[in-house]
């Protein structure tokens, strides 16, 4: 069975007519798509088949293009979607810490990173102070 295939001239309308089904949101972020920025909407297209998906916001257009493309490299023996099903799977299994709770060695709280912020800041005053007297 032969599919249609939309002329460059025609985009713009079936970006319009989508966009309008999707409620003039972006299905990945939910972030409105009626703001008009220097860039329009992505009209996102599976590059395997060829056919349209969605309307997609520029940035989340980006990111689903790069995802993908990496996890074709990562997938071994698995399918993209395997793989992605996999990855949501194991940070939803590790939203809660599975390993009796241990810090990785680099990891700093919000409490030590402020700590830094302000010794760093000490030191900064300290040092303009001294190059001003």
């Amino acid at each position: 069975m032969s599919h249609p295939r939309i002329k460059a001239s025609q985009a713009v309308q079936v970006r319009e007519a989508l966009l309008k089904q999707q409620g003039y949101r972006c299905p990945l972020c939910h972030g409105s798509l009626t703001a008009r920025s220097k860039k329009a909407p992505a009209l996102d297209h599976d590059h395997q088949t060829g056919f349209i998906r969605d309307v997609l916001c520029i940035n989340c257009n980006g990111i689903e293009g790069k995802v993908f493309n990496l996890v074709r490299r990562a997938k071994a023996e698995l399918t993209p979607l395997a793989w992605l099903e996999n990855f949501i799977a194991y940070h939803q299994r590790h939203m809660t810490p599975q390993h009796g709770g241990i810090y990785h060695h680099t990891h700093k709280t919000a409490e030590e990173k402020r700590l830094a912020t302000n010794a760093k800041a000490r030191s900064r005053r300290a040092a303009a102070k001294a190059a001003a007297t």
